[in-house]
């Protein structure tokens, strides 16, 4: 078996750093050989500061992004697409969305 643990220093956090926290050590570095290397890309959505990046991959066909957000926090936050459409995320939902 193994295990892991983790020290952090007591005090007020903000509701998204313990989320934030995990993700990071759940979700190893992916490694890539130089010639495997995506080309960058901007993603074109706007958030509050509780809206966290969550997952990023290319469509089969490549022509679209989906882009999978979470608000984590308490409180409902605003996400705005690169059209300018506007959508509300409800405390700690997940969302899937597909931009071109």
């Amino acid at each position: 078996l193994r295990f892991r643990f983790v020290l952090r220093p007591p005090g007020v956090e903000p509701p998204g750093a313990i989320t934030s926290l995990r993700r990071d050590l759940e979700q190893p570095l992916l490694v890539l050989p130089r010639a495997r290397l995506p080309r960058s890309a901007s993603v074109p959505v706007e958030a509050g500061a509780g809206v966290q990046l969550v997952g990023l991959r290319p469509t089969g066909e490549g022509q679209a992004l989906l882009v999978r957000l979470l608000n984590a926090s308490d409180e409902r936050q605003a996400v705005r697409m690169g059209d300018g459409a506007r959508r509300w995320l409800s405390p700690w939902e997940t969302v899937t969305l597909r931009l071109k």
